[in-house]
């Protein structure tokens, strides 16, 4: 028994092997797109068609071609499906209810007239070419005075390349007698001409799309369908033609009627840009010579403190709109400065057995302010207590920046008290700084948004003419047709979009500012340089060590508070250094304050926030042209094209 076991799962394994592949591939997705149809309509002397169907298919996967023929009316005569080889050649299937590749089954639907072909060809990442060869019996007519084919070649979910030709028996000697029409795609084309000796029609639409469908109506003599039995004995060649010409002449006042909406879209999209541009460029000249109507020009270098304000307010007032850790750090050295607290640099404590990398000193902050002595806390302004209140908590007399990390970090409640805090501060300077500079800048913020706006606006406008284009509100086909009018917009919006750059430029190097605010910002300006370029000048000359350490304070907020620290302990003697108000200890790691302070500052704000838990022009008298919008009633509108 084990035995039989053992060959039993011996072979089930072995037939697992065999079918998995198949089971594999047809589970992929099928995936395809059929770029061309290719359809030959050859009508014989008895008023039958025989048709010739090549469908181009460009494959990523698919198990076989489907395709509806509606024969509803007619009688089928005969059918055969192939594939057409890159030599020229078809090679055609046998009919089989078997399902094997190489193949093809019908199911016909006799009540809705529907035969459904499924070819059973198995492709990947290939193109294939199915043909569909069919005759439909008596399917011209035969009027009293003319004969008629008027036929609907059906459609599919691709966007395809389609052609028709159809063949007359001979060659027509008055062309009067000889019209076509096309219909159910603006964007076709429909022409009258001669293949190999015999009259023949041709229409080409690119790019049908899967709304559309190509219908062919064409008028001949009767003598070419001499034999034919399908016969009407009234005149229609008059009625057919009137019908026709009606339906072009619909087509005419539609294209007149697309074309003004077109027009006056591409019109309204260039006509907006330059007026936004004349305005946003009109409000930042005006403005600017508004404000600030007579400038000056200040020297490159002003030696002296252009004026009397704490650090942080000068951030505000002439650099940026709220304070950063930089101004904060410079606010304490200004308390620092004014003797509100000392700074002394300290041993960090070893808590750890190693701390490679980190520093191995901290900066101890005490309180320097009692009832009895020193400056009053009164006389501090709204920022700057929120400032001391940050640094020096309720309750404590000393302590270090080492400290005030880790309780920051460890103590919620704390950590919502110092961000609060932070938050006062910021947002005291960020309104005080302005009022003293007479601050121009919510005119500059509006002048900045006119000229990001005016940069943005051609893409908008893009994008909602390509959105309406996609949507059909607007037509493609139309819209190739006034290239001059294309080729403006397209130059305006270019334009547009380059201006709305230079002034998004000029508002960022040349911003608007008031006179006041111009002066103090070159002032500043002037001040930062010197401090700068502090090495090429003779500090003594210019300032004493208390005005050079009330002009350290300015240099941390103005980023350059290295150079100036380097070049004070180069020009003052450590003797000098001690006497002033932050003391030795401060020059010699001047890293510490803005380092530590502002690593201070961010990991108390970063705890204490809340994470974020178209038309192709007339065929009038049916002579060539264009096709026509709507249906002339042609048969087979059911037929269509797929795959599995």
């Amino acid at each position: 028994m084990k035995k039989f076991r053992r060959v039993w799962g011996l072979l089930a394994a072995l037939w697992l092997i065999v079918l998995l592949p198949m089971g594999v591939a047809s589970a992929q997705d099928v995936s395809f797109d059929i770029t061309e149809q290719d359809i030959v309509a050859d009508i014989q002397s008895n008023g039958n068609v025989k048709f010739t169907d090549i469908q181009t298919y460009d494959i990523d996967f698919m198990n076989g071609a489907e395709f509806k023929l509606d024969y509803s009316g007619y009688e089928l005569v005969d059918y055969r499906v192939g594939i057409l080889e890159d030599d020229g050649d078809v090679r055609f299937f046998e009919e089989s209810s078997s399902t094997a590749q190489g193949t093809f089954s019908v199911r016909d639907s006799s009540a809705s007239g529907i035969m459904t072909f499924r070819v059973y060809n198995r492709a990947s990442d290939e193109t294939v070419k199915f043909y569909y060869e069919y005759e439909l019996e008596a399917l011209v007519t035969n009027y009293a005075d003319t004969a008629d084919l008027n036929r609907r070649f059906g459609t599919n979910d691709s966007t395809t390349d389609v052609s028709v030709t159809i063949l007359l028996p001979g060659l027509v000697e008055n062309p009067d007698d000889f019209r076509a029409w096309g219909y159910g795609a603006p964007q076709g084309e429909i022409s009258l001409g001669e293949e190999d000796g015999r009259s023949a029609v041709f229409a080409t639409v690119p790019n049908r799309t899967s709304s559309q469908f190509t219908e062919v109506q064409t008028i001949f003599p009767l003598s070419m369908t001499p034999d034919n039995p399908n016969v009407e004995n009234v005149e229609m060649k008059q009625e057919i033609i009137d019908r026709s010409e009606a339906q072009v002449q619909a087509d005419l006042k539609a294209l007149e009627k697309d074309k003004g909406k077109n027009r006056l879209y591409l019109i309204l999209g260039m006509v907006f840009p330059p007026i936004l541009v004349l305005l946003a460029t009109r409000f930042y000249f005006s403005t600017r010579r508004k404000l600030n109507p007579n400038p000056v020009q200040l020297p490159e270098y002003i030696y002296e403190l252009p004026e009397d304000i704490t650090p942080a307010l000068m951030a505000t007032a002439y650099y940026r709109s709220y304070p950063t850790t930089d101004d904060f750090s410079a606010t304490m050295m200004d308390l620092a400065r004014k003797g509100y607290i000392s700074l002394q640099e300290v041993e960090k404590e070893k808590r750890k057995l190693l701390n490679i990398g980190g520093e191995k000193t901290t900066v101890l902050i005490k309180r320097e302010v009692t009832a009895e002595n020193g400056p009053l806390l009164e006389d501090l302004l709204y920022h700057e207590k929120r400032a001391y209140e940050y640094i020096l908590p309720p309750g404590e007399n000393e302590i270090t920046l080492e400290e005030l990390q880790d309780r920051t970090k460890k103590d919620k409640a704390f950590q919502k008290k110092q961000y609060s805090k932070w938050q006062q501060f910021m947002n005291d300077a960020h309104i005080e700084g302005p009022k003293l500079s007479d601050s121009a800048f919510l005119k500059r913020r509006e002048s900045m948004f006119y000229a990001i706006f005016t940069m943005s606006v051609p893409f908008f406008i893009t994008i909602v003419l390509v959105i309406l284009t996609v949507s059909e509100f607007l037509s493609w086909n139309v819209l190739k047709q006034m290239p001059t009018l294309l080729w403006a917009y397209g130059i305006v919006a270019g334009a547009t979009y380059i201006w709305g750059i230079v002034l998004v430029i000029l508002n960022s190097t040349r911003p608007i500012r008031s006179a006041k605010e111009d002066t103090q910002r070159q002032m500043w300006d002037g001040f930062k340089n010197m401090l700068d370029d502090i090495g090429n000048f003779n500090m003594r000359e210019i300032a004493s060590l208390p005005l050079w350490e009330a002009y350290l304070v300015y240099a941390i907020a103005l980023g350059v508070a290295d150079k100036v620290t380097k070049a004070m302990e180069m020009e003052f003697s450590q003797a000098e250094l001690e006497t002033g108000s932050l003391g030795r200890g401060f020059y010699h790691n001047p890293y510490i304050m803005t380092s530590m302070m502002r690593n201070s500052v961010q990991s108390s704000v970063a705890s204490a926030t809340p994470s974020e838990s178209g038309h192709s022009g007339s065929n009038s008298g049916g002579f060539g042209g264009g096709f026509s919008g709507g249906s002339s009633g042609g048969s087979g509108g059911g037929t269509s094209s797929g795959g599995f």
